[in-house]
């Protein structure tokens, strides 16, 4: 709501501007003006706010849609819809580097099941309950990773990137006396603030010891004998199941 409002308010300042420069009761400006220097400052200035128009909205709706796609109720989100959120968060400041980390994780994941499958195949035939069991571990891994990155998407929709600049910059520069806005007041908002840049460290961190154990999960692959190392099979899926467990985020 918050961003639709400055749309809003950016709307109307450009509809003045238009009615201030092209009105005849004020600058006059006209494509069809007989004066040269008229007619090409009524296209540039007419050029430049159309532009700016289409653009402030255009950001406004791509955003919008991607929120809606990544709700704080679904449970379960599409991989695609989470790298469209992230991708419009990329080159945002403060937060920007978390999407980018992010989308890199999810590409290293694809990259991995795949090399992982054709590994388990090597080993297993294709629809044996052992592949089967390689597979789940494996997808299991995967998704956790896809989920904990939607998580983070929305933690980085929600993050106010404004708000933490203007609190960040009062904290460094020590001008809490000259604030509306208590000290005491503006430094828990610093904190609040940091405890979420934190989570969504954690959460990056998670997914990377995900991709690590999936590196260990592949080069365990690579060592087996097959059947005839059922119960090291066995510790290695458990052991990654474990890992799967304990770095799913789930708010």
């Amino acid at each position: 709501m918050k961003k639709w409002r400055s749309v809003i308010i950016f709307d109307v300042a450009m509809i003045i501007l238009a009615i201030i420069l092209f009105s005849p009761a004020y600058v006059g400006l006209s494509p069809f003006s007989p004066q040269i220097s008229n007619m090409v400052l009524s296209i540039v200035a007419g050029a430049i706010i159309i532009y700016e128009t289409i653009k402030v909205n255009g950001r406004a709706f791509l955003t919008a849609r991607a929120a809606k796609q990544i709700s704080s109720g679904e449970t379960s989100v599409p991989v695609e819809d989470v790298r469209r959120v992230l991708g419009e968060y990329e080159k945002t400041t403060v937060v920007g580097t978390y999407a980018k980390h992010a989308l890199a994780e999810l590409d290293s994941a694809a990259v991995k099941r795949e090399s992982l499958y054709n590994e388990i195949g090597k080993k297993f035939q294709e629809g044996s309950l052992t592949f089967m069991k390689f597979a789940e571990v494996v997808d299991a891994a995967v998704n956790a990773i896809a989920h904990n990155s939607s998580i983070l998407a929305r933690r980085i929709q929600a993050f106010d990137v404004e708000d933490y600049n203007r609190v960040a910059r009062g904290t460094i520069t020590g001008l809490f006396n000259r604030s509306t806005i208590p000290d005491d007041l503006r430094k828990e908002k610093r904190q609040v603030y940091e405890m979420s840049l934190n989570d969504m460290r954690g959460i990056v961190a998670a997914n990377e010891r995900l991709l690590m154990e999936l590196d260990r999960f592949g080069n365990e692959m690579r060592q087996l004998e097959t059947s005839a190392n059922a119960e090291k099979n066995t510790a290695l899926l458990e052991e990654v199941n474990a890992l799967v467990e304990e770095t799913k985020y789930y708010q």
